[in-house]
Order: C-alpha cells, then structure tokens, then sequence
C-alpha cells in the first residue's frame, strides 16, 4: 500500500472483492455539495419565516399574554381535575386525555378570564 497522494484526498478508490483495484476513481464531493445545499435551505426557511409570520392572530395573542399564569396555576387546577375525574369509572387512557386536554382549556380560561381579573394577581401575571 503506498502513502496517500495530498493532492487526491478527496478522491476514494473503489474496491473489488477479488481485491483488485479498477481504473475508476469516485468523486466525494456530493457530500459537501448536500451541506451546502442544506445549510442555504435552513438560511432560506428562517429569513421566510421571519419575513411572512411575524404577526399574531387573536388566539395566539391571548394564549402568549396568558402563559407565564398557566405555568404558575397549572398544578393545582390539574390536581382539582384529576381529582374529580377519580370517580369516573373508565380506564387510564381515557382519564388521562380528559385530564389533559381539560386541563389546558380550564388552565388558560381560568387565568385568562378570572385571575387576571383579581387586583393583586394582575400585577404578578
């Protein structure tokens, strides 16, 4: 085996199984070509979506003005929740998407419409 030539080293030599090698040389450059490729895509998808979604509608509006109460709220609204559905009579799986899905809906309406309400909450959410 000789010592790779430095002005070849991005050249891979092909193989066969008899352990002969072929007068075919391969090319390895589609690889840098794909990250390329990839990286100006992902530049592309950012300056898109920072030119055309930069605006909220009123769902989004209301849920990001509400956030930081539901991260503070949500357990005990969740623990009130899970504790009612406790005398259901269903299985896990059907409690735990009620619970779930109930507890993002009552979480959001509660601070949204109640505890922002409350003088001494509205300061602190």
């Amino acid at each position: 085996m000789t010592a790779p030539d430095p002005q070849r080293s991005n050249i891979a030599e092909i193989t066969l199984p008899s352990g002969r090698h072929p007068d075919i040389t391969m090319p390895c450059r589609h690889g840098r070509l794909a990250l390329i490729h990839l990286s100006c895509s992902l530049v592309r998808a950012i300056v898109l979506y920072r030119d055309r979604f930069d605006s909220q509608g009123p769902i989004a509006r209301f849920l990001t003005r509400n956030a930081f109460g539901v991260y503070v709220l949500n357990a005990p609204i969740l623990v009130a929740i899970t504790r009612s559905l406790h005398f259901l009579p269903a299985s896990m799986g059907p409690k735990f998407a009620l619970a779930s899905l109930g507890g993002i809906l009552a979480s959001f309406l509660i601070v949204g419409f109640v505890a922002r309400r409350i003088p001494g909450l509205r300061a602190v959410l």
